[in-house]
């Protein structure tokens, strides 16, 4: 197995291109419609990085869904891609759900149920690793409670079978962040958007969240500015790039094309079993290649629903040296 992508599944209800909230007894008409989506990181990157032409055969994902309506859903929709779903049904419980409000021009509001993510176990997973064996173990954390406590432990098995290991961040619920901290050590390529990464590292500066994830044992970082670009650090190396400008409908699902994008980059350099090397077009082309997916990704309603990797690779064809002149090395 080349991908195993764990951490919490979520079916995403999403109402977009709205002209505003409504107030208290008022209704709005959602005019492109409700649209119902399998979600959460793990699916999410699974359902890009096969759009991006990656083998579907090679990726599993690892996470706990209801014995309801959306955790078959969930099941059928993942299978329908291709991919393994190794999830666990939890009897009497909810699948994990996230209501989206996207209105025009302003960012997305989330509105989450946990529901069976919190009820996945570190054993479960675990035994799917172990099973599998995967190149590259990626880790959604901050939604999935039991596994979230334990998270270093978890890191640390995944160590010893050989496997890269890619963990991405959401703000965590509770006082976790100690514990987050702790599995850093553990962790090969982290990927955050900035208000997570100030979070976990209680940093305010993009230069000082960097250096305190780099002393924490991080060995490759990616954090992500929405529409102010991204930053990328490896060793003693670091690359900012701006944004690709793009018409966002629907910014649902960023971070991970973002990660998809990343992955599938490695996959394309062979690099699924070790970092690359830090060499300035090689970091400058995965870079590139994330954000691009990332901003394709916000040109459609769903996670996932715009990514093709024609339109990635028009897009770098049409604005890829914009970047490249505006990017820094630090």
């Amino acid at each position: 197995m080349l991908v195993l992508a764990a951490g919490f599944i979520i079916i995403d209800l999403i109402a977009a291109e709205l002209p505003s909230i409504a107030k208290p007894g008022e209704v709005i008409f959602v005019e492109e419609g409700i649209r119902v989506h399998l979600g959460g990181h793990p699916a999410n990157l699974s359902a890009d990085l096969i759009k991006l032409g990656f083998p579907p055969r090679e990726i599993a994902v690892i996470g706990a869904v209801g014995e309801d309506f959306f955790g078959d859903f969930a099941i059928a929709t993942l299978s329908a891609l291709g991919v393994r779903p190794l999830l666990i049904r939890i009897p009497s419980t909810r699948t994990g759900k996230n209501l989206i409000l996207v209105v025009r021009n302003e960012d997305r509001r989330f509105h989450v149920d946990p529901g069976a993510n919190d009820a996945l176990t570190p054993s479960y997973l675990l035994s799917k690793v172990k099973e599998y064996e995967p190149k590259l173990f990626y880790m959604a954390a901050g939604l999935t409670g039991l596994v979230d406590k334990v998270l270093d432990k978890v890191l640390a098995e995944v160590k010893n079978y050989g496997s890269i290991t890619f963990l991405d961040l959401i703000e965590p619920r509770g006082d976790i962040r100690d514990k987050l901290r702790e599995s850093l050590r553990y962790v090969d390529i982290i990927h955050c958007n900035y208000l997570e990464a100030k979070a976990l590292t209680g940093e305010e500066g993009i230069e000082a969240i960097l250096q305190e994830l780099t002393k924490l044992g991080v060995r490759m970082i990616t954090i992500t500015l929405g529409g102010k670009g991204a930053y990328l650090r490896l060793g003693n190396l670091t690359i900012y790039q701006p944004s690709f400008k793009v018409e966002v409908i629907d910014p649902t699902g960023a971070g991970d094309a973002f990660c998809a994008g990343l992955i599938k980059k490695l996959y394309e350099l062979n690099r699924l079993t070790s970092l690359p090397p830090q060499d300035r077009g090689v970091l400058s082309d995965i870079l590139l290649y994330a954000q691009a997916v990332g901003a394709v990704k916000c040109t459609g309603i769903g996670a996932s629903t715009a990514i093709s990797e024609s339109s990635v690779r028009r897009l770098i064809k049409m604005q890829g040296d914009r970047l490249r002149e505006l990017e820094k090395f630090i």
